[in-house]
C-alpha cells in the first residue's frame, strides 16, 4: 500500500485583448490566447501516474510496463475579427 493522491495543474489559459490603437485597418478586434494542459502533477505515488489506478488499461497508453501520464502540451491561438 501506498499513497496514490495527488494534485494535478490540468489546463491553465491565459488571453489578451489587443487595444483598437494597435490593429490595422479593417480590424475590429483581436484576441491572443495561450494555453497550456497538464503542466505539473505533485505526488508521493512512486508510479509514473497516479490518476492510471482507476482507468481501464485499455485507456491509457504504456511504455516499457507503465502506465504514461499524458503528454505536456502548449497551444497559442490569435482570433481576428473584422
Amino acid at each position: 500500500m501506498e499513497p496514490a493522491d495527488y494534485f494535478r495543474l490540468q489546463a491553465v489559459s491565459l488571453s489578451y485583448r489587443m487595444p483598437r490603437e494597435w490593429l490595422p485597418g479593417g480590424l475590429t478586434g483581436a484576441t491572443i490566447q495561450l494555453r497550456a494542459t497538464n503542466l505539473f502533477t505533485w505526488t508521493r505515488f512512486s508510479g509514473l501516474y497516479p490518476d492510471a489506478l482507476i482507468r481501464p488499461a485499455q485507456q491509457t497508453a504504456r511504455g516499457n510496463g507503465y502506465i504514461l501520464p499524458p503528454a505536456r502540451q502548449f497551444s497559442m491561438n490569435l482570433r481576428v475579427n473584422f
